[in-house]
Formats: C-alpha cells, sequence, structure tokens
C-alpha cells in the first residue's frame, strides 16, 4: 500500500467516525506547528479546491497577517450533500494544497454552523484570535435566521467569539456587504465583520463550473497533479 493510500483510508476512517449528531467536534490531519495567538479558517466544500480559495488563503496569511491559515471541511454542511468526491478525497486535495506551504492546516469539522465550529475550534485554540474567511454568499446565510432557534443570542454567542473576513464574488453585486450589513438585524454585527479583496479573476472562479470542465482551470496546481491520478470528476 502507498503512502498516499494509506493516508486515503486513514482519512476515510476519521470522516466515517465522526458525528454530526454529536457535540462539535474538529480533528486535524495536518497542522502546522506552533501556537499561534490569531488564526484564520477557511471554511469550504473543496469540491474541488479552488485558486480562489488558495488567494483566500494567502490573503489572509500574507496581508492579514495570520500565522495560520486553516482550511476546514465539515462532514456536514448546512446547505449542501455530499456529492462528486467523497470527503477523504477532498482532505487529499486540501492536504496537498497545504503541504509545500508550511502556515496551513487542514482539519475536518462535525457540523456545518459556525457557532458549532467555533465550539470545536475552541478544544485546539483556547485563547487564539479566530477569523473566519468566507465568501458573501457565505456570510449572507451566517445572517439566515433558518438556522438559528434564537438568532439575536446565537449570533451574538457567535460575533462574541470570532470575526469575518468576506471576499467579494462576482454576481453579487457593487455594494452588496455594506448593504448586507446595513439591514437593522444586521447592522448590529456589522463591527465584526471586514472585506477581503479579491480580483475579477479568482472573484469570478466557481466549484460549480470548474466540476464541469476542469480543462478551463481554475484548480492549484497540486490539485491539478492530483485529479491527473484520480480523476474525480469525470
Amino acid at each position: 500500500m502507498t503512502a498516499d493510500e494509506t493516508l486515503r483510508r486513514d482519512y476515510a476512517d476519521i470522516a466515517a467516525a465522526l458525528d454530526p449528531a454529536g457535540y462539535p467536534s474538529m480533528q486535524f490531519v495536518h497542522r502546522t506547528g506552533g501556537s499561534p495567538s490569531k488564526v484564520a479558517v477557511l471554511s469550504a466544500s473543496f469540491n474541488p479546491p479552488t485558486l480562489a480559495h488558495l488567494r483566500m488563503a494567502e490573503i489572509a496569511h500574507e496581508d492579514l497577517g495570520y500565522p495560520e491559515v486553516v482550511l476546514e471541511l465539515a462532514i456536514a454542511n448546512v446547505d449542501k450533500a455530499v456529492t462528486d468526491a467523497p470527503l477523504h478525497e477532498r482532505l487529499m486535495m486540501m492536504r496537498a494544497i497545504a503541504a509545500p506551504r508550511p502556515w496551513t492546516s487542514v482539519a475536518i469539522a462535525t457540523h456545518g454552523r459556525f457557532l458549532d465550529k467555533m465550539t470545536a475550534l475552541r478544544e485546539h485554540f483556547p485563547s487564539a484570535d479566530v477569523c473566519f474567511i468566507v465568501g458573501y454568499d457565505t456570510l449572507v446565510r451566517v445572517f439566515d435566521p433558518k438556522y438559528y432557534a434564537d438568532r439575536a443570542a446565537e449570533l451574538r454567542a457567535l460575533f462574541d467569539q470570532t470575526s469575518f473576513a468576506c471576499a467579494n464574488r462576482v454576481g453579487s453585486g457593487d455594494g452588496a456587504l455594506a448593504s448586507l450589513l446595513r439591514a437593522p438585524e444586521n447592522a448590529t454585527y456589522a463591527d465584526g465583520v471586514s472585506s477581503m479583496a479579491l480580483d475579477p479573476y479568482h472573484a469570478g472562479l466557481s466549484s460549480t463550473a470548474i466540476r464541469a470542465s476542469l480543462a478551463s482551470g481554475g484548480v492549484p496546481e497540486e490539485v491539478v497533479a492530483y485529479l491527473a491520478e484520480r480523476p474525480l470528476y469525470g
């Protein structure tokens, strides 16, 4: 059995052992060293990891000054079922990106809600300043009342513990983030959200479109190499 085959088996076992109905937890499968005072968490489906994901991670590290960026995959997403690449294959692609970048870690979590992610993260970063790196569509879901039993109380508990850096996305419209944060029901939390500017190319990348036509590019070279050996998307 090759080293990659062993990792795939181990990652499949880890994903299968996590319980989305239990207490929120997170397991690292690749970890940079150190105990940072602040950490950025890029939470996405990574189906596949794209150049937009990588650019967001780079901005968090290089421009925003986070010494560790965690690429985090949840086994239970609030909106998306697991289709196309299995979770363990996504972890393999995420690890391929992280391996040459010593500031990058890879984790898999039980829960999709950000408040639950924070509960899980505190087991690993009990006192660090945590910032979630998200796209605009994801931030919209953060404020959606359908994900909360008590929206006001749970959002306050979330923003008391963390902040968000929101990347622009082609199609969301100019001023979309400002408009979202000006809404009366969201304005209380506006100080906990900052913007992250992506150039038009990265802002226009879509995992859905990339899965449909990998020949058009849009994924890091490490993912290109991985998919050349394992054509997960046909």
